[in-house]
């Protein structure tokens, strides 16, 4: 609940959500959350928590809302996707091969989004120096 929060409220860290959670407590009842996250406990589940248990999460719920994201489109003859990517900023003395710029390290995230139903259909990590048309040609 707390990895939906963070995507609802754009948070760039833990404190965001956990700084977030706390000031929402009471809307936290409709999310069964009885209590804020402490940034601590976040971080090591973060740490601790298997990527394929997202995907799992992801996918799952890809399918059941599918059908009712088509129905809310227009459908184009030709089938159209979208191509968007974000810089995640990463610490170089952590990180040591992501070199963006002298002291800043970063890793690139592009995403190919299904048009109809804006959703993603194929997502490519490279370093923060690649650009949007090149990892497009790959693509």
């Amino acid at each position: 609940m707390a990895m939906v929060f963070y995507h609802f409220l754009r948070s760039n860290s833990l404190n965001d959500v956990c700084n977030g959670m706390r000031s929402a407590t009471g809307d936290l009842n409709h999310l069964g959350v009885t209590k804020a996250m402490r940034r601590s406990f976040l971080a090591y589940n973060n740490l601790h928590r298997n990527w394929e248990l997202f995907q799992t999460i992801y996918f799952s719920l890809y399918d059941q809302f599918t059908s009712t994201l088509k129905k809310s489109r227009n459908y184009c003859l030709n089938k159209k996707y979208l191509l968007d990517s974000i810089t995640i900023d990463l610490c170089l003395k952590v990180f040591d091969w992501a070199h963006f710029e002298k002291k800043k390290g970063a890793i690139k995230l592009h995403t190919v989004l299904d048009f109809d139903g804006c959703m993603p259909v194929f997502a490519d990590l490279s370093d923060g120096k690649k650009y949007d048309v090149n990892a497009a040609h790959d693509i």
